[in-house]
């Protein structure tokens, strides 16, 4: 599916699942406003490339947002994706991604980075009492990977906390969140035995400076390991 330019589209109680034959993302978001929501109390919608058996899309195995695009999703599940290059479920290039809710698990791969990439200038907004990010793997960080992205993770006030989890994530650099500059904050979170062979078994972090910020509040850390 793509999304033009322009264009404001709402998927209500749509799932979509490839067979990892097609060379682009799942959703290729060009700079429209996206939203994916359930249908009434409909279960989660799925989407998943299924580690992309056959071809696999270069950037965003499942979604690719691009041109300033604006995307929320409501209780999705992106699961079992990936891409050849970066990114296994979403690939967050420019413009915003707000997660309200669902899953990102199981999106693996031995190349490059996480569940979720928020490039330099984009925006990734994690605000949901129940989510999960759960058994990714990459080469550097395996639930999300930002370079220079603005990443703010934190429980919503107005939903039942059920889970707020980023446990058994895998890289070989922060298991769990690699940060290169710009802006991390993180409030009420739980990152549970997420494991690196090098360094930052939950969360590795560079660059941070007088123009940038890391912060990390009411967050509970267990069972992360690292070798060194």
């Amino acid at each position: 599916m793509t999304v033009n330019s322009g264009a404001t589209l709402i998927l209500e109680g749509v799932g979509i699942e490839v067979n990892g034959a097609e060379p682009r993302s799942v959703i290729d978001n060009a700079g429209d406003t996206l939203t994916i929501e359930p249908n009434g109390s409909s279960g989660p919608c799925l989407f998943t490339n299924h580690h992309g058996v056959g071809n696999r899309t270069t950037l965003g195995g499942v979604l690719n947002n691009r041109n300033g695009g604006t995307v929320t999703t409501v209780t999705a599940n992106f699961n079992d994706s990936t891409a050849s290059d970066k990114d296994r479920a979403i690939y967050d290039e420019s413009g915003s991604v707000t997660i309200r809710g669902g899953s990102f698990n199981s999106n693996n791969s031995s190349y490059r980075r996480g569940a979720i990439d928020v490039e330099h200038g984009a925006t990734l907004n994690i605000l949901s009492s129940n989510f999960m990010i759960n058994d990714n793997s990459s080469f550097t960080g395996g639930a999300i990977f930002s370079d220079g992205g603005i990443v703010t993770m934190q429980r919503d006030p107005n939903q039942t906390l059920a889970s707020v989890s980023i446990a058994s994530n895998k890289s070989e650099g922060g298991g769990a969140i690699f940060a290169l500059g710009d802006q991390l904050t993180i409030d009420s979170m739980q990152f549970l035995d997420n494991s690196t062979p090098g360094d930052g078994g939950a969360i590795w972090f560079s660059d941070i400076g007088p123009k940038a910020a890391a912060s990390i509040t009411h967050t509970y850390f267990r069972q992360n390991a690292t070798a060194r």
